[in-house]
């Protein structure tokens, strides 16, 4: 019985001894993963970093291409015509923004007035609506067509405050010699003749039967 137990606790010593290197090697083993792990980790930042530095390396280059182009047509028409171009699309766009806004506020105050009548909106949709009497170009007083927007503008408002804003001396002399050599339409003397004599019994019972019942008040 002795030698049993010896043996057994020789086993045991033995067993707990594999069991301490088999915990060993797993914390190892967990270890060394771990330090993998990390190891990717930064090995994956540097490779950010890399590609971070190259992207701005290429960004750097495109912006230097970009500024020297810049610097090579900036005293050219095209770059002139093409800067105008930018300008005026701009202007537009600004314009088309304004626009939309008006009439989005325009539709929705129009259908909270209608109130629950839907149809009522639906046939304002439906009827032919008046185009714009737009104005596309004027002559100036040289004879140049002016298309610019604004320009007619400008023009009609010059136009109207001179008009409205001008002082006016009239002359008598001026004013009988006009009326005296103007050259006005004249009737023949036939039908003034006829407007001047008194109506007669049978144009006053013609006027009175020529209107339908109940027309005549």
């Amino acid at each position: 019985m002795d030698r049993m137990s010896e043996r057994i606790d020789k086993n045991a010593e033995r067993l707990d001894h594999v069991e301490n290197r088999v915990s060993a090697a797993e914390d190892g083993q967990t270890e060394l993963a771990g330090g993998q792990m990390k190891l990717n980790r930064e090995l994956s930042a540097l490779k950010l970093k890399v590609e971070d530095m190259e992207d701005r390396r290429q960004l750097q280059q495109l912006e230097s291409d970009l500024s020297q182009l810049e610097r090579d047509h900036s005293d050219t028409a095209d770059a002139r015509i093409l800067g105008q171009v930018h300008t005026k699309i701009q202007e537009y766009q600004e314009t088309a923004y304004t626009e939309i806004q008006h009439l989005g506020k325009y539709t929705t105050a129009r259908v909270y007035g209608e109130g629950d009548r839907p149809g009522a909106v639906l046939a304002g949709l439906v009827r032919p609506q008046r185009g714009k009497n737009t104005i596309v170009t004027i002559q100036s007083e040289g004879g140049e067509e002016i298309k610019d927007p604004e320009c007619i503008a400008d023009r009609f408002r010059e136009y109207y405050q001179s008009l409205y804003s001008s002082r006016v001396n009239p002359n008598p002399e001026a004013v009988t010699d006009y009326l005296t050599h103007i050259a006005m339409p004249r009737l023949p003397q036939a039908d003034r003749d006829a407007l001047s004599a008194p109506l007669t019994l049978g144009e006053i019972s013609e006027a009175l039967g020529g209107p339908k019942i109940k027309r005549c008040v």
